[in-house]
């Protein structure tokens, strides 16, 4: 059997932040995207006692002639969400709760 290997350069064009706080609770509501019909894959919660520290940033990346963005939470400058894809958030400044929604994969 012959061994065809592929390497697929991707550049990343530049960074920018989103949204940066104080957080006290993180919701993530988990889902998986099966062609255009949402399975929930349920919650995750996150409640930090003394507060955390959180940024979203969004990546611009290029392969081949296609951009896009990747956008990626830190809380107290860890990465979040390695087992899902931010693809919106929403920030509740008076109750310090951010609620994150994270495609766990697509098909």
């Amino acid at each position: 059997m012959e061994t065809v290997e592929l390497n697929v350069e991707e550049q990343e064009l530049g960074t920018r932040t989103l949204l940066e706080g104080e957080v006290e609770k993180i919701i993530v509501n988990k889902y998986y995207d099966l062609d255009g019909d949402i399975i929930q894959e349920g919650q995750d919660t996150f409640e930090y006692r003394y507060g955390a520290q959180f940024k979203i940033t969004a990546t611009k990346r290029k392969m081949f002639d296609y951009e896009y963005e990747w956008w990626m939470i830190e809380v107290n400058g860890l990465n979040l969400g390695r087992e899902w894809e931010l693809t919106s958030y929403n920030f509740d400044r008076k109750n310090k709760q951010l609620i994150l929604k994270g495609c766990t994969g697509a098909g």
